[in-house]
């Protein structure tokens, strides 16, 4: 990965106390042979995890992350340890669950990973929140039929 170097160095960098393990969905581009953010979660064929916390990255593929999910009942991110996701195209009510489980969900700033990072770093990515949901109740079998834009 071409921004591997880079990556290491905020990892590595002594003024930075961050205890933030951070998702990256990607796909890779193969006419330029690099690793770029995927447009939403669906469309990721691999996962990159930077832990701030270990000082350590790495890359996981789609059936691991879809393994976590199975052996944590659905709380796959969370199991994993991962509190901070760097995505666009997340439903209303993906954020709604990401956000009830405790992750932070920023909207990147185009497809490179090293800039996204040091957006969010630096306090300048825009955190997603989900509108407010009806309660089950009061919403019907079929997400669509209302306009609470939970997809």
């Amino acid at each position: 990965m071409q921004t591997e170097k880079s990556i290491q160095e905020l990892l590595n960098d002594a003024s930075m106390n961050l205890s933030r393990k951070v998702c990256l969905p990607l796909i890779h581009h193969k006419e330029i042979d690099e690793f770029i953010l995927a447009g939403n979660l669906n469309s990721a064929s691999y996962y990159y995890v930077v832990d701030f916390r270990n000082k350590q990255n790495l890359i996981l593929t789609q059936t691991e992350i879809q393994k976590a999910f199975k052996e944590s009942k659905g709380s796959g991110f969370s199991a994993l340890g991962i509190d901070t996701l760097i995505c666009d195209g997340i439903s209303n009510m993906a954020l709604k669950i990401l956000n009830e489980a405790g992750i932070e969900v920023y909207k990147p700033s185009g497809g490179n990973i090293l800039h996204n990072l040091e957006l969010m770093l630096s306090k300048k990515l825009n955190s997603q929140k989900a509108m407010s949901i009806p309660s089950s109740q009061t919403c019907s079998t079929s997400c669509s039929t209302c306009s609470t834009a939970c997809t």
